[in-house]
């Protein structure tokens, strides 16, 4: 007479983040199911090619049965794990695969002047290379929100965003403005003329250049001739 002994396998599941960032971890945990006290946990991964030298796994926990993979750089296939779970008996029982996919992180893109004037009102603009999404900055040490913002330049200004996509992956971007200085301006000409008197009504403006519309130039002398016809008594 033989007599036969009949051990179940356990019950073995994954439980964990299915969906990661480019070169982030994902944490996986063992459930077991079965009726031994303690069980040797193992953990597979399944690589997705031959050519695939993935091999950053931490195990921890009790009985090993949680798991952080870790630099997870974008894989179109994702990453596959399996989870054996082996009692006293030593009859194993196996998960099924579980897989974490990878999203590429935003490219994000910073539309701005590359100067502008002492206190002027900028604004500035960010987008995603993959959508919609949610911006923070960073400006004079100040955090903002928004796609666009805008804020008063008093000195040259490094901007710094982060943009955050639908699938919660995180992309930067960084700017600077730098700033003109506002020109000194003095005038130099007759303080007397006859009313439509247009001979020697010529006005020189030191320290900025002007586009003079009748002539068609741009010239660091204003010709205001229209000007001194309507208002004769105007200049000090």
């Amino acid at each position: 007479k033989v007599t036969t002994n009949y051990y179940p396998t356990p019950s073995v599941s994954i439980d964990g983040d299915k969906s990661v960032c480019d070169n982030a971890e994902a944490t996986m945990t063992v459930n077991i199911n079965g009726t031994d006290a303690t069980y040797d946990v193992q953990w597979i991964y399944e690589k997705s090619s031959a050519s695939d030298s993935w091999n950053d796994l931490e195990i921890s926990g009790s009985d090993n049965k949680t798991a952080t993979a870790k630099n997870l750089a974008y894989s179109d296939k994702g990453y596959t794990f399996i989870a054996s779970a082996t009692g006293a008996n030593g009859c194993p029982g196996y998960s099924d695969p579980f897989t974490i996919n990878t999203w590429n992180n935003p490219i994000v893109s910073i539309t701005a002047k590359d100067y502008d004037c002492r206190n002027a009102e900028v604004q500035v603009s960010a987008s995603l290379n993959n959508g919609n999404g949610s911006y923070t900055w960073e400006i004079n040490g100040k955090e903002e929100a928004g796609a666009i913002v805008l804020f008063k330049l008093e000195e040259n200004t490094t901007l710094k965003v982060a943009g955050r996509d639908d699938n919660g992956c995180v992309g930067s971007d960084t700017k600077e403005i730098k700033v003109l200085e506002n020109p000194t301006i003095t005038i130099d000409g007759k303080r007397s003329f006859c009313e439509n008197d247009e001979a020697g009504t010529e006005l020189t403006f030191k320290g900025a250049t002007f586009y003079d519309e009748e002539r068609k130039v741009t010239d660091d002398n204003a010709y205001v001739t229209e000007y001194l016809k309507e208002h004769s008594n105007a200049i000090p």
